[in-house]
């Protein structure tokens, strides 16, 4: 951004945590609706339908891909989140207080959520994968073990407790 426009509100959110910068543009396309779900490739006259290739179901909005899609609910809930029915992706910068991860890293946490949420419907999509809520689980458990050089050594702990939630049922 231009240092005379006006900061956007969740821009520190964003580009101010520890996840990998790839991962920090997908959450900064996310959180403006701008990552190429089906109903934005509709708009763009791209498809002609935008069910969700997962559930079969409903509109594969933005919202849709990572709180409300039956996989993307399942593993929120295995991880500690009670979404309400409402949750958008505006509200992911508020779930950083009420996370079950440790709060000094909560934004790096949700991130990694997200960003493996895609990658997993991604695979479905494009590679013909079955939708698997256990291997969304390790995907994010590997992921996690990855990133933990990311965070400064006496935080070393908050991995494992990342790793003890993404622990299949």
């Amino acid at each position: 951004m231009a240092a005379h426009t006006p900061s956007c509100e969740f821009a520190s959110f964003v580009w101010k945590n520890r996840a990998p910068p790839r991962v920090q543009f997908f959450v900064w396309l996310l959180m403006q609706r701008r990552i190429q779900s089906r109903s934005n490739l509709l708009k763009k006259s791209i498809i002609t339908d935008d069910t969700c290739e997962l559930c079969k179901d409903h509109p594969e909005t933005v919202d849709h891909i990572v709180f409300h899609c039956p996989v993307a609910a399942a593993f929120w809930r295995q991880v500690g989140f009670e979404l309400n029915a409402h949750a958008t992706v505006e509200t992911l910068q508020s779930l950083t207080a009420s996370s079950p991860a440790p709060n000094p890293h909560g934004s790096v946490f949700l991130f990694l959520c997200c960003w493996n949420i895609w990658k997993h419907r991604n695979r479905v999509v494009f590679d013909g994968a079955e939708p698997c809520l256990q291997r969304l689980l390790r995907n994010c458990n590997e992921d996690a073990r990855l990133w933990a050089w990311r965070l400064p050594r006496a935080d070393a702990g908050v991995i494992e407790s990342w790793c003890n939630l993404f622990s299949p049922m």
